[in-house]
């Protein structure tokens, strides 16, 4: 909590020293945080002579609502000691958004006449108690309160269950209360499947619409705001780039090319000289910004210059490429070229193209030519392309584009700059730094100007709150990442960081959360570290705990990206340098190909349906067939509704498990099938001009 909140609370409490001494024990003041906060201190950080955890919130919830009563503190500063997580999130996903009931459903229980018999033994079962044993009434009002506002709010989102009051309500031999087990079963299949089905049918709709093309767009805009939100070093080059632009605008001239080591801010650059444009070369200019790698339309040549065809076309009012040009890539790089000059005929509207990463374009990484580049711009049209230094796509521009000024190196930044950029993230995460902790953090990075090496030191600072006794920080990027790894395998194990960061590199785009949390319910590794002093909570079903990927995803932070793949938001690793790192700890020798076939075996669907799955747990001692409850993988979702994730990944993984016969069986032996929905995917209503 925030120091004036601190000290309202503090000031009700004075008069009770005991509950004021208790409250002082648990929080520390860091003086880091911009104004100074009281941190909560984790269990087991403080000698209590036994349980408190109950007293303290109590403690707590009597000061605030004097402070409220007050006025020290708001309404929704006095909500934070009484809302619960679960309130919480429900307040944030369906009371607070416009479109909460979109893909919601509040599944209620009412027991009728349980206010009459709240108070007996076996009514306390059902609601909230104290840790005396006792009804717990501020919980009940609460929650009272919470079912109004969801009722008030979202009325069509709510689903309720009537039951009969019986003393025996909560036993499953009981027939009102397994018939409505059942009910409520049926009912939420019925709803999740109803949700799942209109979101895949909208999807197919925008796609039709040129969904797909905004989508994309809004996608690489969102990552150019994000990656210009702290801009240190580089303005001179900036200048520079502009300048040059200004001086080609009137004449046939070559692409430009940036190039440095990774994480040395081309990515930034290219944004924030995309954002500049419009001042540079006139208000109605045409900027088209992509960072290659990031989505699935960004990955590979083809699909780069469709979508980026499709958005010359809208931008300049011309016709969209016809179907017979999008089925051939030749046929698609001689449109993209013609429609270059045909936009500077216009004579009108400058284009200014940016293409960040072109390394990580799936055909031009491994291609000595790069047959959609021209070798001259025409007027008014600008292409400014950025690769690592060092990498084979360099290399092969150099041998296309031989004018020397085309090349634009990025180079780190100054000392004094690099220790800005460090102030400038702390300050927009509102943290500071205490002079020993400085000095500590200046002496890891002597004359330090890698942005992205800068960024991994500040990861680790922004955590150390005024109490913390920092331990010295790597001094490479590469040390860094290691460093990173290692932390979190202190904290999370191993095991599980190890196979998570290995499951999203070897996956072919991505995985989404729920991909990841299903892949991780069939590793048995996993499943067996993870209960390894505890058995699970059923007999029938074995699932990987979600609460420990929350941990490791909140963990992970900045080191994870969101890509948007066939309709899906997928978690992809954000840095070259991390999923090297990962390539090099996690993925030697044979765990590269158990990662795959674990894939494999999500993606084909072997252990859906109610399939089990056989596993020896450390503490039963005998092996135990369960019910690993992970999605369905058909080929068709409907008649419609094509399942894209899995002819996209299940053949990419049976090939890099080893396991060919699958391979020919599922994916080459089922070939007309895959023809056909390659077909849908290809032939779009939106291809027609």
């Amino acid at each position: 909590m925030e120091e004036k909140e601190w000290e309202a609370l503090r000031a009700q409490l004075a008069s009770r020293p005991g509950e004021l001494e208790l409250v002082a024990r648990h929080f520390q003041r860091d003086d880091n945080a911009v104004p100074p906060t009281y941190v909560l201190q984790p269990p087991g950080s403080v000698e209590t002579p036994g349980p408190e955890e109950a007293t303290l919130t109590s403690v707590l919830r009597i000061g605030a609502q004097e402070a409220w009563r007050r006025g020290l503190i708001s309404q929704e500063q006095w909500m934070c000691y009484h809302r619960s997580v679960i309130e919480w999130e429900i307040e944030r996903g369906l009371l607070s958004s416009a479109r909460g009931d979109q893909g919601a459903t509040v599944f209620l229980r009412d027991v009728q006449d349980l206010s009459k018999h709240i108070l007996d033994d076996c009514s306390l079962k059902m609601v909230d108690r104290l840790a005396d044993g006792c009804l717990d009434t501020d919980a009940q009002t609460l929650l009272s309160g919470l079912k109004g506002r969801i009722l008030d709010a979202q009325p069509a989102a709510l689903k309720t269950h009537r039951l009969p009051w019986a003393r025996d309500l909560v036993n499953p031999k009981n027939k009102a209360h397994a018939r409505y087990l059942k009910e409520l079963s049926e009912q939420f299949v019925a709803r999740t499947n109803h949700q799942v089905l209109e979101q895949l049918r909208e999807l197919e709709s925008a796609r039709q619409e040129l969904g797909w093309l905004y989508q994309e767009i809004r996608h690489h805009l969102w990552q150019s705001t994000e990656s210009t939100r702290i801009f240190c070093g580089h303005q001179e080059l900036l200048a520079q780039l502009g300048q040059r632009l200004r001086q080609d605008e009137g004449r046939p001239h070559t692409p430009l090319i940036l190039f440095g080591p990774p994480g040395i801010g081309k990515t930034s650059l290219m944004c924030k000289l995309a954002q500049q444009v419009p001042g540079l070369l006139g208000h109605k200019t045409v900027a088209v910004l992509r960072l290659l790698g990031t989505s699935k339309m960004s990955l590979d040549t083809r699909s780069l210059l469709r979508s980026v065809s499709f958005q010359l076309c809208l931008a300049y009012g011309l016709p969209l490429p016809p179907s017979q040009v999008l089925e051939a890539h030749s046929r698609l790089g001689h449109f993209f070229l013609t429609l270059l000059h045909t936009v500077s005929r216009r004579n009108f509207e400058s284009l200014v193209l940016l293409l960040d990463s072109v390394d990580d374009l799936d055909s031009t990484c491994h291609s000595r030519r790069v047959s959609w580049l021209p070798l001259k711009c025409p007027p008014r049209v600008h292409l400014i392309l950025s690769t690592c230094s060092g990498q084979q796509v360099l290399h092969t521009l150099q041998q296309t584009l031989k004018d020397p000024s085309a090349y634009w190196e990025v180079k780190a930044l100054s000392g004094s700059q690099g220790q800005e950029f460090i102030q400038l993230l702390l300050a927009a995460e509102r943290r500071t730094l205490s002079p020993g902790q400085r000095d500590v953090l200046w002496a890891s990075l002597p004359e330090c100007g890698h942005p992205g090496r800068l960024r991994l030191a500040f990861e680790e600072a922004r955590k150390w709150a005024s109490f913390t006794v920092p331990v010295p920080l790597a001094t490479t990027a590469e040390e860094a990442t290691h460093q990173l790894c290692i932390r979190l395998e202190e904290t999370h194990g191993q095991l599980l960081v190890a196979h998570v960061l290995g499951y999203i590199v070897s996956s072919r785009y991505g995985l989404s959360e729920a991909e990841l949390k299903d892949v991780l319910s069939l590793d048995d590794e996993v499943l067996q570290a993870v209960y390894r002093d505890w058995t699970p909570p059923s007999k029938e079903l074995l699932r990987f705990p979600p609460l420990l990927w929350v941990r490791l995803r909140r963990d992970l932070g900045h080191c994870l990206a969101r890509r948007p793949v066939d309709g899906c938001m997928l978690l992809a690793i954000a840095h070259r340098q991390l999923s090297q790192v990962i390539q090099v700890r996690y993925l030697c020798g044979p765990e590269r190909a158990k990662r795959h076939s674990v894939l494999a075996d999500f993606f084909s669907g072997a252990w859906s349906q109610g399939t089990k799955k056989l596993i020896t747990l450390p503490l039963v001692g005998k092996p135990l067939n369960l019910d690993r409850k992970v999605a369905p993988q058909p080929l068709w979702f409907s008649g419609t509704v094509a399942n894209r994730r899995k002819l996209t990944e299940l053949p990419f993984h049976l090939l890099h498990a080893g396991r060919l016969e699958e391979l020919k069986q599922e994916v080459l032996g089922k070939r007309n099938a895959v023809t056909e929905l390659r077909t849908t995917e290809n032939h779009q209503p939106q291809c027609q001009s």
